[in-house]
């Protein structure tokens, strides 16, 4: 605040020098001159820093809004990819057992099942199934009279001539039985012996990428595009309507885009001098976690910076506005000269002014949606706004002069001391997510923030903390881990899962030279059930075999059903000797085949919907294959797991079989 006291002395030595003079008039004028031509060159000076400020902050946003919706972006398409990638697998490996077991395709079975997963995932148009010469030969809408070959795409040439596992993505093609762009994602198969017997794909309209890039709101000139990794493009919102820029394909991307793709950039943010459409954007891209596709968000100046250009127009006026009436006022002055008068009624239309700011600033935090808490250097609460008291409970009474303490469990892993130390030392803590404690004692978990609060001289004198409640985004991560690692209808771990924890168990086999066993169950002429009772009857039935295959093994180990009617248990922990395991997984595997064997009560539904309950018996073959940690691979053991399966199978079903590299047909 101004001091008064140099106010009146300054006055003094006006009047002083006034009186001495005989010229004071023109002395006065000049002294006049030069305090406006400061005071407003200060008036604009500060005027200006504030818009410059206030439009980074704009900028900052607009670039946090873009990352957030490109971020959200990968994880929905990467999901959806992970989804479609899963359901191949499975396939592959149906397929490639009946190539095995059969030598030929179950057509009809193989097409209820794609008919199956194409009704669960909506985001794939069809699964087919090619030959080894490139020729489809099982999918919906084919047209019986006309042979459909995709010999010619590189994603089939690649699975040809390269037998490395790998999930192959396309660039934007036009579908040659649908004719619409379409993305594939592919698999090899082998017979075998190992030799190339084609690939099953799955097809991804582009409308499907459309639709789901409309969830997002980046502005009315904001773009949202996915990109191949050519920056060919594969779709775009908005749509560029009879323009070469807009058709599926082309790469007339910004050069700023395109130098950063050419330099290997993953991600980034640039600034965009005109798009595809000519606008200039603050544009964040980044590569998708597992898929060669680039997500592209753009925000428009004209869009995040509208608010901000009614308040330059609004600042500038005032600081005109300050100019005429600083004129006016000088006038004013030399004529009355009554300067210190005047002086005082602007002092105090001035802190007037900065009580307004502060009541202002003070309603903003009141109406923010964050809670926004400040804390003295000791921990202890200051402030507290309203949604603090809606998200804790404490309301501002019961809040303020409490220790911070009170929101953080006895057992949270936070050390909320540490944190708070590095904030008293200047810095700031964005965005890191804790679990706080209501007043009721439930926990939730919180997205925080922590920033020093400074003084005029740049000291820290206390901390602000800002949070939201993230309670919704932790259930959807959760519920995307269900999906992602358990089998729907049986709730068991899945292939994805269960690869993982064969992985992890080689690694602890390798440490502590202990063994382990995998046992591959599946149920004999379970097909005849869904014939006979309808699939309602046989997905019960799974799910009662599930429920009796847990109690036969511990906690500590993994059963996963991996496709169909088959099932896998991983017993880990095992002891050293060979012999010993030997006896023991036989325990575990004849304790199996006694309960799967006993009778399942069923329902089933009639025509005339009346109830009839019945006595369905069930046997089943396994297979069992015992290992150390020098496995090559998940897919070598599950394999040996399944071939002693088959063995089961050949000795008469209802039996156990262990692997015997030595005696294998």
């Amino acid at each position: 605040m101004i001091n008064k006291n140099l106010i009146r002395n300054f006055l003094a030595s006006i009047s002083n020098l006034l009186s001495k003079s005989k010229d004071f008039s023109r002395q006065f004028r000049w002294l006049l001159f030069g305090a406006l031509i400061f005071a407003n060159i200060l008036v604009f000076v500060v005027i200006q820093y504030s818009l410059s400020v206030t439009k980074n902050q704009y900028e900052l946003r607009a670039i946090s809004l873009a990352q957030n919706v490109s971020n959200a972006v990968d994880q929905n398409v990467s999901h959806s990819i992970e989804k479609v990638d899963l359901v191949l697998l499975d396939l592959k490996k149906e397929v490639s057992r009946e190539l095995t077991a059969r030598k030929k395709l179950d057509e009809q079975g193989l097409s209820a099942l794609m008919d199956e997963w194409e009704v669960r995932l909506p985001e794939v148009e069809n699964f087919r199934i090619v030959n080894e010469d490139g020729v489809i030969v099982l999918g919906r809408q084919l047209d019986p009279f006309k042979k459909y070959s995709v010999a010619d795409r590189d994603y089939f040439i690649h699975h040809k001539n390269h037998d490395d596992g790998s999930l192959q993505i396309s660039k934007p093609v036009l579908g040659r039985v649908i004719n619409k762009p379409l993305i594939t994602l592919s698999r090899r198969i082998n017979y075998s012996n190992g030799r190339f017997a084609g690939i099953v794909y799955a097809t991804i309209t582009t409308d499907f990428f459309t639709a789901l890039l409309k969830n997002y709101d980046l502005g009315v000139n904001g773009t949202l595009v996915l990109r191949d990794q050519d920056l060919g493009l594969i779709t775009r919102l908005p749509a560029i309507l009879d323009d070469p820029a807009g058709q599926i394909g082309n790469a007339n991307a910004s050069p700023e885009l395109h130098e950063q793709v050419d330099r290997g950039i993953r991600a980034g943010t640039i600034l965009n001098s005109h798009g595809s459409d000519g606008l200039p954007r603050i544009v964040t891209f980044r590569y998708l976690e597992n898929a060669p596709i680039i997500v592209i968000a753009g925000v428009s100046p004209k869009d995040y910076l509208s608010t901000f250009n009614q308040q330059t127009k609004i600042g500038w006026l005032v600081a005109l506005s300050y100019l005429v009436i600083s004129l006016i006022f000088g006038l004013l002055i030399f004529r009355v000269f009554n300067a210190s008068r005047r002086f005082q009624e602007s002092l105090f239309e001035t802190q007037g002014y900065l009580q307004n700011e502060r009541q202002l600033n003070a309603a903003i935090v009141e109406s923010s949606n964050d809670a926004i808490i400040g804390i003295t250097l000791g921990g202890i609460i200051s402030t507290w706004n309203s949604a603090a008291e809606k998200l804790y409970g404490y309301s501002e009474d019961a809040a303020i002069g409490q220790s911070i303490s009170i929101l953080i469990h006895k057992d949270s892993k936070e050390n909320l001391t540490e944190l708070m130390d590095r904030v008293k030392r200047g810095d700031s803590i964005e965005h890191y997510r804790a679990y706080r404690m209501r007043k009721d004692g439930r926990q939730i978990p919180i997205l925080c923030s922590l920033s020093p609060i400074k003084n005029g001289q740049g000291q820290v004198v206390g901390l602000s903390t800002v949070g939201h409640d993230v309670s919704e985004q932790v259930r959807l991560e959760q519920q995307i881990r269900q999906m992602s690692f358990y089998d729907p209808l049986t709730n068991l771990a899945n292939r994805r899962l269960l690869d993982e924890r064969i992985s992890r168990e080689f690694v602890a086999n390798r440490r502590n030279g202990c063994h382990g066993a995998l046992i591959y169950i599946d149920l004999d002429n379970f097909k005849t059930v869904n014939d006979a009772y309808g699939r309602n009857v046989g997905d019960a039935l799974l799910v009662k075999v599930s429920i009796r295959l847990k109690t036969c093994v511990r906690e500590m180990d993994t059963v996963s059903r991996v496709g169909g009617d088959e099932f896998a248990v991983l017993i880990t922990g095992l002891e050293k000797d060979p012999a010993i395991v030997r006896e023991h997984i036989g325990a575990i595997a004849e304790k199996i085949r006694d309960l799967l064997a006993e009778p399942y009560g069923l329902d089933v539904v009639q025509t005339d919907q009346s109830i009839l309950s019945l006595q369905h018996h069930c046997s089943v073959s396994i297979g069992v294959v015992m290992f150390s940690g020098d496995q090559k691979s998940n897919e070598e053991l599950l394999n040996q797991a399944d071939q002693a399966m088959y063995k089961a199978k050949e000795a008469g079903r209802n039996t156990v079989q262990y692997y015997d590299p030595g005696n294998l047909s």
